[in-house]
């Protein structure tokens, strides 16, 4: 079987084998126009580096195809010994070549393996020796022979998973330990492991740090290694403790070698059995004074896994009013005797949960507000409530004074919006006489302010004397806190932005060389585009791009666009591509069949508000677009001047 025939059957890094080949043998009777194969990825280095500290070189050849190992030494040499591994291997003249012997001997001294095995890989060397009787050793040389490894498979608890379940039931705080192994290959395969939580868990929600959610690799002894392979690759992760936001997350085991055009995998999903949590909340909003006679509703919402029914007890019994385990507790006409303490209960997996107590409180006679000022109380005279809540609309960019009451001693506080917690004023200026100035206002300014300090008629007690509720209005904005991400050949690239706008967006959208992608949607196995998450900052919001293999191709610009009736802004990813952990001389470039391209996302509809905010983001689109075609523009017009010209 020729070489010519081998590369035309084996496998897509051929063509790569045969460009090495003819570098190192210098060959320029080498056919090199039969089939080509797409390029490779970046090849995985084993403990040899192609490096001249190592004075070792690196050669890579498939099985059964021929390979040419050169005898560089710096005389003229009459004869040659070639070595592997420190053994002296029995080579023939290319003169006397027989179908017996793999290994001959060329003029120069180079050495020809006409049919490459596994059991050829290793470290070879030629020493040489010219008609002066001088001998030299040449640069070792680095044979690998590639061998394909098997698929890589999980194991939990030493058992091998069923490929056909990936759905694996885990306790919420407990440990998570999992193994993967790929048996064979030449060289070793590397595995790595990846988390991609689920686009419907809120981060903000959880409070959890990404590097808390993150799998921790295990390192162990050769020695101490519990699974028993004779060839390939082990890794071992773990979580120190899982969340619920690992729940309905994939965790993948990824396989690299230089045989496999595409990565390949693993997964399981993630099923985290984790107890009921309560949030409670109430209409009309807590902090509205209740009166008898008006009507109340109580929402009990619960999360759990597996779900469980919320029931509402009342002084640790039944309610007053029915209810059909929707969560909710109405009174049409709320009454004195409703009220008391209120507690959202669930059963969940035979035990008993419950939520912290609430107190339900029924006012039937009139409210002399003397500390924190009730913004809904608009029916009583002014004169009863001097400290009311006041409201205040700033344009974005613009400026605002807050002043405290009139004769009062306060000082002016902003309400945190995600701890609901007084705390310092940031950028501004603040007077003695209770006075406070925001100028180039930002979204972030946006949100309660409060005077608090001592009243005119009690100057023993701290009251909050004014509430100024402050709302911007303005066009939307973009931000992101890195705009040069860096990724690596098949590694994912998560991208992230912020945005804010007042009237809120109707469209917000990714632009990805010539694809659009709507988040909330995934786009073939590559592309997570993840939905919006509400930021504690009114009217803002977050939005999440998961690129989950990068390689050469992929564009390096992404643009993310949101379009508000107002406006459209857009922020750009320009994205470092590098090539990590190879050296330029060795470098094999990542490859994507064409066949594999990304699924098309469906055509964009915006919906129409107004005239003009209904073509904004299209006539963006169209100056975007319009860039492209205007250069194809000059360069044709350069083309036809040339012509013309000559």
């Amino acid at each position: 079987e020729t070489f010519e025939e081998t590369a035309t059957s084996i496998t897509p890094s051929t063509k790569i084998l045969r460009k090495s080949v003819r570098h190192v043998v210098g060959d320029k009777d080498y056919d090199d126009d039969g089939p080509r194969a797409l390029p490779l990825r970046p090849i995985i280095r084993g403990p040899y580096e192609d490096d001249p500290q190592n004075e070792v070189h690196i050669v890579y050849a498939e099985q059964r195809a021929p390979v040419k190992l050169a005898c560089e030494v710096d005389l003229e040499l009459v004869s040659s010994v070639w070595m592997k591994d420190g053994q002296i291997v029995h080579v023939v003249d290319k003169v006397s070549r027989s179908a017996d012997f793999r290994f001959y001997r060329e003029p120069r001294g180079s050495l020809t393996i006409t049919n490459v095995m596994l059991e050829d890989d290793g470290i070879w060397q030629c020493e040489a020796e010219s008609f002066r009787g001088y001998i030299e050793n040449a640069r070792p040389i680095k044979l690998i022979v590639l061998d394909p490894p098997k698929p890589p498979y999980l194991l939990i608890d030493h058992r091998r998973l069923d490929a056909g379940n990936i759905f694996v039931p885990v306790k919420e705080n407990s440990e998570f330990s999992l193994a993967c192994i790929s048996e064979g290959g030449n060289p070793k395969p590397v595995l790595s492991w990846e988390v991609l939580l689920s686009p419907s868990i809120d981060r903000h929600a959880q409070k959890v740090s990404s590097d808390l959610l993150e799998l921790q690799e295990v390192k162990n002894e050769m020695d101490k290694d519990p699974f028993k392979i004779t060839t390939g690759a082990i890794s071992e992760a773990r979580l120190p403790v899982v969340y619920r936001a690992h729940h309905n997350a994939r965790i993948l085991c990824v396989m690299e070698h230089p045989t496999l055009k595409v990565r390949q995998n693993a997964s399981i999903l993630l099923d985290v059995q984790y107890t009921p949590s309560f949030a409670i909340t109430r209409s009309p909003g807590f902090g509205f004074p209740l009166r008898e006679g008006i009507e109340v509703s109580l929402k009990c919402d619960v999360d759990s896994n597996p779900p469980s029914t919320p029931m509402w007890q009342k002084d640790d019994g039944d309610p007053p009013v029915m209810q059909n385990g929707d969560g909710f507790l109405n009174f049409t006409s709320i009454r004195k005797e409703h009220a008391g303490w209120y507690k959202c209960t669930s059963r969940h997996l035979n035990y008993q949960y419950s939520s912290i107590g609430y107190f339900l409180s029924i006012r039937s006679d009139t409210v002399d507000v003397t500390s924190e000022p009730l913004e809904q109380e608009s029916s009583m005279p002014s004169i009863h409530n001097p400290y009311k809540t006041n409201q205040m609309e700033v344009e974005f960019g613009g400026s605002v004074t807050l002043q405290c009451p009139q004769g009062s001693l306060g000082c002016w506080s902003h309400l945190d919006p995600s701890t609901v917690r007084l705390k310092g004023l940031g950028t501004g200026t603040y007077t003695p006489t209770g006075q406070f100035s925001l100028k180039d206002v930002v979204y972030s300014d946006a949100g309660s302010y409060k005077c608090i300090g001592q009243s005119v008629n009690n100057k023993k007690k701290l009251e909050v004397l004014k509430t100024v509720s402050v709302s911007v209005k303005g066009p939307p904005t973009v931000s992101a806190k890195n705009v040069t991400p860096v990724a690596h050949p098949g590694s994912p690239l998560h991208l992230t932005v912020e945005f804010c706008a007042n009237p809120p967006a109707f469209a917000a959208r990714w632009l990805h060389g010539e694809r659009i992608y709507h988040p909330g949607n995934q786009y073939g196995v590559d592309v997570l585009a993840y939905g919006f998450i509400d930021l504690p900052t009114p009217y803002c919001k977050e939005a999440r791009l998961t690129y989950v293999h990068m390689h050469e191709k992929v564009p390096r610009q992404f643009f993310f666009i949101v379009s508000s009736p107002t406006g459209v802004a857009e922020i750009i990813f320009n994205v470092n591509f590098t090539l990590k952990g190879h050296k330029k001389s060795n470098k094999l470039h990542n490859s994507v069949d064409e066949d594999e391209e990304l699924m098309l996302p469906e055509e964009i509809h915006f919906p129409i508000f107004n005239s003009s905010s209904a073509t904004s983001i299209n006539n963006y689109l169209f100056m975007y677009y319009q860039r492209y075609y205007y250069t194809i523009f000059l360069l044709l017009t350069c083309f036809y001047y040339m012509v013309n010209s000559i």
